[in-house]
């Protein structure tokens, strides 16, 4: 019988449940702010946040086939397209964090 002292901390994985909920509150203050200015994304920010999964796999997957097609990826290559995708997805949290916080009516 195990007690509960011999179970692991599990330090790190709060840790990095914490992290990403950081990230997740970041993106959500900067789509209430977006709402507070007057910001509206209507249909496409509500399937935005319906499919955040698809979205997320799209960019990624875009970023992925972007590299392998590329002829002679230099790291400077390589770090744009990384950067990129994830402007973008930060872009798409916050469009889709916006849409959640409207109502339509």
């Amino acid at each position: 019988m195990r007690r509960p002292s011999d179970r692991p901390s599990g330090r790190t994985s709060d840790r990095r449940r914490s992290d990403d909920h950081l990230a997740g509150r970041g993106t959500g203050a900067a789509g209430r702010g977006l709402s507070a200015a007057g910001l509206r994304t209507g249909a496409a920010g509500r399937a935005l946040a319906e499919h955040r999964s698809w979205t997320t796999g799209l960019v990624i997957g875009a970023a992925a086939l972007n590299l392998v097609l590329w002829n002679h990826p230099t790291v400077g290559a390589v770090a744009l397209v990384v950067c990129v995708a994830l402007a973008v997805l930060i872009i798409l949290e916050m469009l889709a964090a916006t849409a959640t916080l409207t109502r339509p009516g």
